[in-house]
This record gives C-alpha cells, sequence and structure tokens, in this order.
C-alpha cells in the first residue's frame, strides 16, 4: 500500500510539472517566459593576441599594421597631427612590446605606442591613429 501511495504522489507530482493544453490550444497555468538578450556585435579589437611578432615587424606602424590585419582596422594618419603620428610610427619596437603577453588588440596597441601616447579609434569607419597625449 505504502509503494502505491509513493507511486500515485510521483506521477502526481510529474503531471503538476507538465503544462496541461486546452482544447484551444492554450496552457492550463503559464511557464515563466526566458527573456534572451540581444547580442552585442563583436568588438574585434577586443580579441586578444599574444605579443610575439615576425623578426621583420620592427616599428611600431609595423607592429599596429600587423595587429591590425585580424581586426580589419586601418593605420591612418591623424588629421589634427599627422606629423606626430608619423614619429610615433617610426619608432622601435622596444623588447617589452615582445613580451609574449596575452592582450586584447587595443591594449597591444596601447603598449606598441609607447607611455605618451593615446589610441584615436573610428569604429564606425574603422580606422585607428595614434597621438601623443595632451594632443586631443
Amino acid at each position: 500500500m505504502m509503494i502505491v501511495l509513493k507511486n500515485i504522489c510521483v506521477l502526481v507530482a510529474a503531471l503538476i510539472a507538465f503544462p496541461v493544453a486546452h482544447a484551444n490550444g492554450e496552457e492550463a497555468r503559464s511557464i515563466p517566459k526566458v527573456r534572451i538578450a540581444a547580442r552585442q556585435p563583436l568588438d574585434p579589437l577586443r580579441l586578444r593576441v599574444v605579443m610575439q611578432f615576425p623578426p621583420n615587424v620592427t616599428t611600431v606602424q609595423q607592429a599596429a599594421q600587423y595587429l591590425l590585419e585580424t581586426a580589419q582596422y586601418k593605420l591612418v594618419l591623424s588629421p589634427a597631427n599627422p606629423n606626430d603620428t608619423r614619429r610615433i610610427l617610426t619608432r622601435p619596437l622596444l623588447g617589452q612590446d615582445k613580451d609574449g603577453s596575452l592582450q586584447t588588440i587595443e591594449d597591444a596597441l596601447l603598449i606598441v605606442g609607447g607611455d605618451d601616447t593615446v589610441l584615436v579609434i573610428d569604429r564606425e569607419n574603422r580606422m585607428i591613429t595614434f597621438e601623443f597625449i595632451g594632443n586631443q
């Protein structure tokens, strides 16, 4: 008798867990709806890269172009200070710029640009430039 009662309780619990459909197609009880957030487009500058460059990459410009190739961004001269951008881009890469650490592309660009530079990013047109801090 105890086993039969236990089986009936399990059956009742299982029936309660599933909604019962009416003849008109509506459910007898509502099921909580799950809202799925809209996916945000992936920002390619947030992709992670290893800070190692081929031997032929020796300048900031070459390193920036190497990093931006994956992100499909274009490196451009700053319209406000093109000469400053040229000075930044012709700098040699330093040893700490090739340490093998894992960085986002944006952070890697900031590292190779140097401590005295900032990135100016045009996400709509997929263009990036370097400027010296204070020239914004």
